[in-house]
């Protein structure tokens, strides 16, 4: 990759990103519909759970982060030897903890999700689906971690094939498991989360096989050699990715909270609130997958030290984010209906959800510029300041989430409308860091 990233090689990278990211979104949106059309407690569990699992499992996507924005920054600086010794020590480590998390959630869920879930019909079917989710912690993160390798090459193709498998077969077996179509026993949440472990296990069996298949990555990589892994190699993974495990952690822990927050509202408005989740995570992915590629551009021009280039490459990613949701949020607001009426036919639930996603409509509108300069600021391996950054932008986001919602207890549209001082606050602080920090003089006495 040049020092100077043009357009198209920013599109070139992000595009695959974005199709087997959309693959993804679709396939969670349909598991919200299949678990709609059962009823809304199924729905409200499987989104609930669903989401305090993707938690844990952001643990380990957000280490693979760390070693996606190292291997860029190695293949940057023509260290090719290097990512081969990170990768493996990466496998091992992620490995275990993948083993420790399933230990945890297969043993002792029940008492976990308990603190958050009051209403009980919604806590069993939450305990039943975690107990078949919690398998997927043995392979999950293997998948994260090769999804790292490539995408910090900057060769994201892959990723078009091993989401789309994924997302396909996990729509498909939804519909016979969880609905028990075609002769299968009807398992429901049950079955909804065995489809997504199927589905998974798919993800890492392609990875596996993209490997077979381009060997040549292994020798010029070095890969599964297991040779070089040392305690200061630990280390220095562990350094950059433990502040972005953190900040994954508390991001999406407060939304785990905010969401234990609208349940004491009511069951129904935790079913309007799932439902505007699984839409704001369709309308998010270009943003989510430029972010990615912002992590391999950027990482990629300070392994080369052409440190006059970040912010302008930065700018560029934004104008093709802002562009490109600028086109999705009005398809949205067009069809937010028949949206809507996709995922239940329950009038109060409907309208209860119009006021929250028009929110989300308009606050999507600053996401391009908040989220890709604070994924700048994570890309230039400064975690412990990216790390502060979501801090700060959290505390101002619960603070105000507490007060609409607990304190003054005003209505759904109030709670959502938390969106608009999370991205705001969080593009205000990373413009901060990147005008007043040294990061300059940093990266150039960097080795």
């Amino acid at each position: 990759m040049k020092s100077n990233v043009s357009y198209k090689e920013i599109f070139d990278i992000s595009f695959p990103m974005m199709l087997g990211s959309f693959s993804s979104a679709l396939a969670a949106m349909a598991d919200t519909m299949f678990m709609g059309s059962i009823g809304h407690a199924h729905m409200d569990a499987t989104g609930f759970c669903g989401l305090f699992l993707f938690i844990i499992s952001m643990i380990g996507w957000a280490f693979s982060k760390g070693i996606q924005i190292l291997i860029a920054q190695f293949d940057g600086a023509n260290k090719t030897g290097q990512i081969g010794t990170y990768f493996d020590t990466s496998l091992i480590i992620l490995g275990t903890f993948g083993f420790l998390s399933f230990l945890v959630f297969k043993f002792f869920s029940a008492p976990i999700l308990s603190l958050f879930i009051s209403d009980p019909i919604v806590l069993q079917y939450c305990i039943e689906f975690s107990d078949m989710r919690s398998w997927s912690f043995l392979f999950v993160n293997l998948s994260y971690l090769m999804a790292s390798f490539y995408t910090g090459l900057g060769k994201t193709k892959i990723l078009i094939l091993s989401t789309a498998l994924t997302s396909l077969s996990n729509i498909g077996l939804n519909y016979l498991l969880a609905l028990g179509n075609w002769g299968f026993p009807r398992l429901e949440v049950t079955g909804s989360a065995l489809a997504t472990n199927i589905s998974d296990f798919l993800c890492l069996l392609v990875f596996v096989g993209s490997f077979w298949w381009n060997k040549h990555y292994i020798s010029t990589y070095q890969l599964f050699k297991f040779k070089s892994i040392t305690a200061a190699v630990a280390s220095k993974i562990t350094n950059i990715s433990s502040p972005l495990i953190i900040q994954h952690f508390v991001s999406l822990g407060s939304w785990l909270v905010f969401f234990s927050w609208i349940e004491s509202m009511g069951s129904k408005s935790l079913a309007a609130s799932m439902i505007v989740k699984s839409i704001y995570m369709v309308i998010s992915i270009p943003g989510f997958s430029l972010s990615s590629a912002t992590n391999t551009i950027v990482g990629n021009l300070v392994g080369q030290k052409a440190i006059h280039q970040i912010l302008p490459t930065i700018k560029k990613i934004i104008l093709i984010n802002f562009a490109i949701i600028t086109v999705i949020l009005i398809i949205t607001f067009l069809l937010k209906d028949y949206w809507l009426l996709s995922f239940t036919q329950d009038r109060e639930i409907l309208d209860l959800s119009q006021q929250p996603l028009m929110l989300v409509i308009m606050a999507m509108f600053i996401f391009p510029f908040g989220n890709t300069f604070f994924q700048g600021v994570v890309s230039l391996g400064d975690t412990k300041k990216s790390l502060i950054i979501e801090s700060l932008t959290l505390l101002v986001y619960m603070g105000y989430a507490y007060t609409v919602i607990k304190v003054l207890k005003l209505n759904l549209a109030w709670a959502w409308s938390t969106e608009f001082f999370y991205w705001i606050f969080l593009f205000l602080f990373s413009i901060l860091y990147f005008r007043f920090s040294s990061w300059k003089k940093d990266l150039s006495m960097s080795e």
